[in-house]
């Protein structure tokens, strides 16, 4: 067959349409680097709020005056619930189940 040419990850019209599988190749290409960046970002953050949350919820445990601990708890278990979101987030962009 001399009307097919191998470009890569397909094939395509010998002198037709070579340009235009090359492109949607590199979009492709594109979308699996982005992917990969947003999952960087996601556990980022998870360790962004995960570390916040604990560290809310540590102080007001240990604090001794009540108003802290009436704003800092809900504000921790906020976090803690968040860095679980981004974690989810992680996994679903990861691919694994």
């Amino acid at each position: 067959m001399e009307c097919v040419i191998d470009v890569g990850n397909g094939v395509a019209c010998k002198g037709k349409c070579e340009s235009e599988v090359h492109a949607f190749n590199e979009m492709i290409q594109r979308g699996i680097r982005a992917k990969n960046v947003h999952g960087g970002y996601y556990k980022m953050w998870a360790v962004f709020f995960g570390l916040g949350g604990l560290t809310a919820l540590a102080i007001s445990f240990f604090s001794w005056e009540n108003i802290k601990s009436v704003v800092l708890i809900p504000m921790g278990l906020i976090s803690l619930f968040t860095a679980f979101y981004y974690l989810l987030m992680v996994k679903n962009y990861s691919g694994k189940k």
